[in-house]
């Protein structure tokens, strides 16, 4: 009987130490994420960061008519062409620029073409706690427009918010763009209203505070 009672005591305290590792391990506080500098990784687009976002645009004015316009639509058409991007992040600061040009090199037959040229500057300045103004205007030219119908060109501003909910970084922002050259059928502005889910490969934490000198 003493040696069951022994064995059995050894157990409930293997199985008690056992519970208490692994509540220590489901208690281990998360490190803290820097939202600043993850907001930063998150507005270059060549950084080690993979983004998932979820984008609604909403157009309005033109003529196709006032009011609210989801603009869903394919053109049957495949199309390559080079892109470049420049980027700087002096301080606060992202800067740079992305463009495109397409060309259709294959299609189903029927209009339209594409001969498009894409170009979009951006410069985000960054506050602290993850906050940034943003202005990412994008400029295009479709050059089987009308002469006097191609480019689009947009101006306006954005805010955008870079946190972390239930364990996932992520960015939440909106901007709004007013076209001051569009075709005389394109809208006359755009809301965007953008959540992208953030997978950075090295997560940023909060830097370490300096030691004071001696």
């Amino acid at each position: 009987m003493r040696v069951i009672g022994c064995r059995a005591m050894t157990v409930g305290v293997a199985l008690l130490l056992s519970a208490t590792l692994l509540r220590a391990q489901e208690e281990k506080p998360e490190p803290k994420i820097d939202a600043t500098a993850l907001a930063k990784q998150s507005q270059n687009p060549v950084a080690n960061l993979v983004s998932i976002p979820f984008q609604f645009n909403f157009n309005t004015g033109g003529g196709l008519g006032d009011g609210t316009l989801f603009n869903l639509f394919r053109t049957g058409s495949w199309a390559v062409g080079p892109t470049a991007v420049l980027l700087a992040m002096p301080g606060h600061f992202v800067l740079g620029g992305l463009a495109n040009q397409l060309w259709t090199f294959a299609d189903a037959g029927g209009d339209p073409d594409v001969n498009q040229l894409l170009i979009q500057p951006f410069i985000n300045y960054n506050f602290a706690r993850g906050w940034a103004v943003t202005f990412a205007p994008i400029l295009t030219a479709d050059w089987n427009a009308a002469s006097g119908q191609e480019w689009t060109v947009p101006l306006g501003l954005g805010l955008t918010k870079t946190t972390v909910f239930n364990r996932r970084p992520m960015t939440i922002g909106g901007q709004y763009y007013y076209n001051v050259v569009r075709p005389d059928a394109g809208p006359s502005s755009q809301l965007r209203i953008q959540v992208a889910l953030l997978y950075p490969t090295g997560r940023p934490v909060a830097p370490e505070k300096p030691k004071p000198k001696e």
